[in-house]
């Protein structure tokens, strides 16, 4: 959809025009393009931005109140719920526009079979590639969203770290960590 099919007064229109006002007087609007605003800058893809900015409104859900049972449908306390948060959220964002290789992951609850089928399809790269809506996966038994990557330093956003949903910061230099390249 583009402005011009929905009309420069329209509703739409405005909003969108808002939005860039806004994200271009921020404190790093000189650097910024329009390209930029729309895609996310440097930092990171536009669907990466969106998938880390979705998560982070989970941030706090939790098994003992019952607000992290949204990612597995039922009880939480009764699932390892690491990858049904990371499922959850990356679906629900991108939808159709997913990597090939997670659309034929096997069972999306079971990290192995993530970490295989990223794995099998070359879509790992070294943590300190990680770009922001990347899967980040520990070992094989843990999964994670990279919420930024800055001085050697990954912040994550987890579901299932102590049970809620929580950031979490690791080293680049972290052997049990791979990075799957979701956006």
């Amino acid at each position: 959809m583009t402005i011009a099919s929905v009309g420069e007064d329209s509703k739409f229109a405005q909003y969108l025009k808002t939005q860039v006002e806004k994200k271009l007087d921020g404190p790093e609007s000189t650097s910024k393009s329009i390209f930029d605003v729309f895609n996310g800058g440097s930092g990171g893809s536009g669907l990466g931005n969106s998938i880390v900015n979705y998560a982070k409104k989970f941030l706090g859900c939790n098994e003992a109140d019952g607000s992290a049972d949204k990612f597995v449908g039922g009880s939480s306390s009764a699932t390892p719920w690491c990858a049904a948060f990371v499922q959850y959220v990356v679906e629900h964002v991108a939808g159709g526009k997913l990597p090939g290789w997670y659309k034929n992951v096997g069972n999306k609850w079971y990290c192995p079979d993530i970490l295989n089928a990223a794995q099998n399809a070359h879509a790992t790269v070294s943590a300190s590639k990680a770009k922001p809506g990347d899967a980040v996966i520990f070992g094989d038994h843990h999964i994670g969203i990279v919420k930024s990557n800055k001085n050697g330093v990954i912040t994550t956003i987890e579901g299932n770290s102590s049970d809620q949903v929580k950031s979490n910061t690791y080293s680049t230099g972290d052997s049990s960590l791979t990075i799957c390249k979701m956006a």
